[in-house]
C-alpha cells in the first residue's frame, strides 16, 4: 500500500492520504485524514493508517443482489469494457 502526506493550513497540519484500491470501475479511490501534531507523529500515523489498509482493505463497490446485466458488444465497444465483461 502507498501512503501520501502534506502540509496543510498552516503549521502542524497534515494530510494524510492512503491508496484504497479501485472500485468496480476502475477508479483510484483514498483514504483521507487530517492530523493535528508534528511531522513525524504524522509520519508515524500515516503507517499506521497504511498497515491498517493493508490489513483490512475496503470493500469499495459491495457487490450488489442484482446480476450484472452484460452489455452488447458493437463497435463502440472499448478494451476497458470488454475487460470488465
Amino acid at each position: 500500500m502507498f501512503g501520501s502526506m502534506r502540509l496543510v493550513r498552516g503549521r502542524d497540519r497534515w494530510e494524510l492520504r492512503v491508496y484504497a484500491g479501485r472500485d468496480r470501475r476502475g477508479r483510484v479511490r483514498h483514504i483521507h485524514r487530517t492530523f493535528h501534531g508534528t511531522k513525524r507523529a504524522a509520519q508515524l500515523e500515516l503507517a499506521r493508517l497504511v498497515v491498517e489498509q493493508d490489513a483490512s482493505p475496503l470493500e469499495l463497490d459491495p457487490p450488489s443482489d442484482e446480476p450484472e446485466v452484460s452489455a452488447a458488444w458493437d463497435p463502440a465497444t472499448t478494451v476497458n469494457d470488454a475487460i470488465t465483461a
